[in-house]
């Protein structure tokens, strides 16, 4: 799954490597419309029993509360961190065997590191769901 794609493409198939490699491609803009619980729901219902990795990335967040990332698209709407934890959290009862967040900045960061600390705040929530089981 791969869920919060959001920006300005480059090209007009700028999903389709996503596509080619099996992934299931949620949009930020098809998960605003769609919903946060009906996106939980199939996700669960397509990871089934199989192990899961989680990569969460910072780049997701919306840029109102995470500035220091790789890619930063300040004119779509992204997650925030209530819907980050939310879909984290709905694996809790998944094979979770490990995860990684990617794309801090740490040198574009405010002065009080809230990216850092957002960074952090969504591991802790990764390393929550794997200690779950």
């Amino acid at each position: 799954m791969q869920i919060g794609m959001r920006g300005n493409p480059r090209t007009l198939d700028w999903l389709q490597p996503s596509y080619d490699l099996g992934y299931n491609v949620v949009t930020m803009a098809e998960f605003k419309e769609r919903g946060i619980k009906t996106v939980i729901d199939e996700t669960l219902e397509k990871i089934g029993d199989n192990p899961v990795y989680i990569t969460f990335d910072l780049d997701s967040l919306d840029a109102s509360i995470a500035p220091a990332v790789s890619n930063i698209e300040p004119g779509f709407t992204g997650f925030t961190i209530d819907e980050a934890k939310k879909l984290i959290q709905s694996v809790k009862n998944k094979n979770v065997i490990g995860g990684d967040v990617v794309c801090l900045m740490p040198t574009k960061d405010h002065k009080n590191n809230i990216t850092s600390m957002l960074a952090a705040s969504i591991m802790f929530e990764i390393i929550s769901v794997i200690a779950y089981n």
